[in-house]
């Protein structure tokens, strides 16, 4: 009964989500146009052209947001027969949400693997990668970490901030739709998304205080999940 009360929620949220990405798709077109004509009125003053850029790269991010959503759900990477190796899946996925998040310093640690997997997967993995990444930038604004380590079989992700940590309130509310725990923004739906997308590869997510301040992250993937070719 559980499981089906999840799976209808999971529909609800994706017809939302489609009718909202239809109704968006205009005032966005409209932005893109604006900014454009703003940027070549600010040709001369850079610091301002700077921030217009940041602009111009967020309309262009949730353009491309709406897309996917708006996209045949079956039309993946799977279906059109091309691979993509994990370590360039990872690099692309950090490069997408630091062009969005310029502000926040990301070190990164990437295995030095020997195996480098061909995985065949569609951008939710890449969105439930940058719902984490935005949340332990909002927590921690400065500086936030990203470990990622796999062999033949399984990665795990690691993503740390430094922030204030997880209350206890918090950590029996996680994962609950349209729970969030920043104060007038979000619409909590975050890491609930994340965990959806994630249990469709049968990964798992975890989310603790660390030791020494903030919260780590942990994603665990099973590679064979994510269709790997060799």
């Amino acid at each position: 009964r559980e499981q089906s009360l999840e799976s209808e929620r999971v529909l609800s949220l994706g017809t939302l989500a489609a009718s909202a990405a239809h109704e968006l798709g205009t005032p966005l077109s409209t932005m893109a146009v604006i900014s454009n004509e703003l940027a070549q009125d600010l040709a001369q003053q850079p610091e301002q052209l700077q921030q217009l850029q940041i602009l111009r790269t967020q309309i262009q991010r949730c353009k491309e947001i709406l897309s996917s959503i708006t996209r045949n759900a079956g039309q993946n990477r799977a279906d059109a027969g091309q691979g993509q190796s994990l370590r360039e899946f990872l690099l692309e996925s950090i490069q997408r949400w630091r062009d969005t998040r310029p502000a926040t310093e990301l070190v990164l640690t990437l295995t030095d693997s020997e195996t480098d997997p061909i995985i065949f997967t569609d951008r939710t993995l890449t969105q439930a990668l940058q719902n984490l990444l935005d949340n332990a930038a909002d927590a921690s604004p400065e500086q936030i970490l990203f470990n990622a380590n796999w062999d033949e079989t399984r990665l795990m992700i690691q993503i740390r901030d430094f922030g204030d940590g997880l209350s206890e309130e918090v950590k029996q509310q996680l994962g609950k739709p349209f729970f969030s725990a920043k104060a007038e923004q979000g619409m909590g739906l975050g890491v609930y998304l994340t965990q959806v997308i994630l249990t469709r590869f049968n990964g798992e997510l975890n989310l603790s205080n660390h030791p020494d301040g903030g919260v780590l992250a942990v994603v665990r993937l099973p590679l064979k999940n994510l269709r790997i070719a060799k």
